[in-house]
């Protein structure tokens, strides 16, 4: 039975930023189905759109007849496919980087293959084994040869056109039968199919898979997290991310209202711990000591 996840600030920030990327991303796939739909009563028109549409915004940069616009709407699923799948990733590496991170800030060594290094020498296609390995954590295989594979795919988009590389047909050699039955769960097609005649083929069903890929990996990331990281540095954390929260609040309102050192702010603390890292029980005497750590608790008493 997995852990209740811990809402840690770093990990928060990716899942809100996730949900606001994959709406986004299906709003538009969605939008290009009933814009392609509500052309068709302009089906007959010569005219170009601005003239049609003269109210929308930026539509003369998308002048054309109504009959080309549709063909072309229905067409764009591969082209915003691609541009989804981009973004989806780099949402997930910089949460996976920012975590190794935390890992450093904590003092937790980093290694990779038995042998230490620095968070400036991990790399997007090994970050997760380093935060694996170096929590002590067994890495989720399926899962990893999922995004192997989906991370080969933008890859291709990227840097070569869509055509197939090496790196993608091995992506594709190495999946386990787990993880097969998942990409097929997510797809509902097998892997084999992502590639036709040399080039790969994105799909809307890609970008739900990739969502589906980086949030379970995010999930075990943080899983791996409670089961390694102290209670001390936890307590440490939970302080950070509160005195984060205070110090935006006080830009935000333009003026600060919980001192430190003050019972407001000790009080704030505790609900926020309970609020954000309860499933750790953490104590007040713990929390303050972390406070008292990171110099934003300079009392030696709590009142």
């Amino acid at each position: 039975m997995r852990q209740q996840e811990i809402q840690y600030l770093e990990y928060r920030e990716y899942i809100a930023s996730q949900e606001s990327v994959n709406k986004a991303m299906i709003a538009l796939l969605a939008a290009t189905r009933l814009t392609a739909n509500a052309l068709q009563t302009t089906a007959s028109s010569m005219m170009p759109l601005s003239v049609i549409y003269p109210q929308v915004e930026h539509i003369e940069r998308f002048n054309l007849r109504t009959d080309v616009a549709r063909d072309l709407l229905l067409t764009s699923d591969e082209h915003l496919t691609s541009a989804a799948v981009t973004y989806a990733l780099a949402t997930h590496e910089e949460f996976v980087q920012g975590s190794i991170a935390l890992l450093g800030r904590i003092g937790m060594a980093l290694r990779y293959k038995g042998k230490p290094l620095t968070a400036k020498q991990v790399r997007p296609f090994d970050m997760h084994e380093v935060l694996f390995e170096s929590t002590g954590q067994a890495p989720p295989h399926a899962w990893l040869q999922c995004f192997a594979l989906i991370r080969e795919m933008r890859n291709c988009v990227v840097h070569s056109g869509k055509l197939a590389s090496p790196w993608l047909e091995k992506a594709l050699r190495d999946m386990s039968a787990d993880a097969v039955s998942e990409w097929k769960r997510l797809t509902r097609r097998p892997p084999q199919t992502l590639i036709d005649r040399g080039r790969i083929v994105p799909i809307p069903e890609h970008v739900f898979a990739a969502f589906a890929i980086t949030k379970r990996l995010g999930r075990e990331i943080n899983w791996s997290f409670a089961r390694t990281i102290s209670a001390k540095d936890w307590s440490s954390i939970a302080v950070r991310d509160y005195a984060e929260c205070v110090r935006r609040k006080a830009d935000s309102d333009g003026r600060e209202t919980r001192l430190r050192n003050s019972s407001s702010w000790r009080r704030g603390l505790i609900g926020y711990a309970r609020q954000y890292y309860g499933s750790l029980g953490l104590n007040e005497s713990d929390l303050i000591a972390a406070a008292q750590r990171e110099g934003l608790w300079t009392l030696m008493s709590t009142p």
